[in-house]
């Protein structure tokens, strides 16, 4: 396979596995040759990821021969991730704690531009990435072989923030309101947000673009924006300047497509067995991270590179609710119908969807046995 991220994304990444919580073991040193050990041991002595340990032997019987791990050392899977985020815990929860082990699989994450992270799955340099708006953007552009095989977040779950002189959502009116890029998820999530308070953009209120979190923040904190749309820690640093909090996103349950688990028609056409088996290891690592509160911490502040665990407390329990891998059509479709390209006018977000790995996952009974949701 080849390899992408190299220089010195790979050389970071790598020390942070090596150091990562207390004294996680080694990705993919759980499994032996002829299958998969027992969990090892968390860090810290905290619990051992109970589905995982007999996660293979529970999948029996299964018509997709998802309970075969081949002999041999365990199979190296680069894998993009779009974004540097608490969304991505039950990745680094799989990784730090040899649930992937367990599948014969030796994962290691590589974050980079989300359109890099589409580019290199698209080409083949990756057997599977962590990407949302990016990979939908891609296809529509030509690269018709990117597909969702897994779903992790498709729920809004940022906050509209508005100036310490702005208490409600009516307040903006007539104001400025401080976004991501365009087409980004937070700033069409903003949109249909404000839209269900009855204010519509570029009619009762106007965008401003600003890329960076920090950049929002500051913009509100200067008076140049009358409000913004952030997410966990920036949400607190923007409270703590005196912004209100007037809209939480989570309790208008707008499904838009975040992050999803993605690769190529050619990857699942040849390679059907990895893929099974990497959407196993992740569905055990999501359910893990939501059993184990105090490990889960741990690898999100690993992954997001954090020592504050005031905010990593704070996004775990943002995100912990809204992952899930099931894939969601309707949070593609309002993704492709915001992309300003001719041919996502007649585009539909089944054709950017592959769920075969989680049907036959839920055929077999394997699905139930692993994953309760929140």
């Amino acid at each position: 396979m080849e390899r992408v991220g190299r220089g010195l994304a790979i050389v970071v990444l790598l020390g942070l596995v090596a150091c990562g919580p207390g004294s996680a073991p080694a990705p993919g040193g759980a499994a032996s040759a002829g299958g998969p050990s027992a969990a090892p041991a968390a860090p810290g002595g905290a619990a051992t990821p109970g589905a995982g340990a007999n996660a293979l032997a529970a999948a029996d019987p299964d018509p997709s021969g998802a309970a075969t791990v081949p002999a041999g050392p365990p199979r190296r899977v680069e894998l993009p991730l779009a974004t540097v985020s608490a969304t991505n815990t039950p990745i680094w929860v799989a990784v730090d704690y040899g649930i992937f082990a367990q599948y014969g699989l030796e994962v290691v994450p590589e974050p980079m531009a989300a359109a890099t992270a589409s580019q290199a799955l698209s080409t083949g340099n990756a057997p599977a990435a962590i990407t949302g708006g990016s990979s939908v953007t891609a296809w529509v552009a030509g690269a018709r072989n990117l597909v969702f095989v897994a779903g992790l977040m498709n729920k809004a779950t940022f906050q509209v923030l508005g100036a310490p002189d702005i208490t409600t959502v009516e307040g903006l009116r007539g104001g400025s309101v401080g976004a991501s890029t365009a087409g980004s998820t937070a700033s069409l999530a903003l949109i249909e947000s404000l839209r269900r308070y009855g204010l519509e953009v570029d009619r009762d209120w106007g965008i401003i673009y600003l890329r960076e979190d920090p950049a929002r923040v500051a913009a509100l904190a200067s008076g140049a924006v009358q409000g913004v749309v952030l997410n966990t820690p920036f949400t607190e640093q923007a409270q703590a300047q005196g912004a209100n909090i007037l809209i939480d996103m989570r309790d208008q349950n707008i499904e838009m497509l975040s992050l999803n688990v993605a690769t190529t028609r050619e990857q699942v056409a040849q390679d059907p067995d990895l893929l099974r088996r990497f959407v196993m290891g992740y569905v055990d690592g999501m359910q893990f991270a939501r059993d184990h509160h105090d490990e889960a911490i741990a690898s999100l502040m690993r992954g997001t590179r954090t020592d504050n665990r005031a905010d990593a407390e704070n996004a775990y329990q943002i995100n912990r609710d809204a992952w899930s891998p099931r894939l969601s059509v309707k949070g593609v479709q309002a993704i492709l119908d915001s992309t300003d390209h001719p041919d996502a006018r007649s585009a539909q977000a089944t054709d950017l969807i592959d769920d075969r790995f989680l049907r036959e996952l839920e055929a077999s009974g394997w699905l139930a046995a692993h994953y309760r949701g929140p």
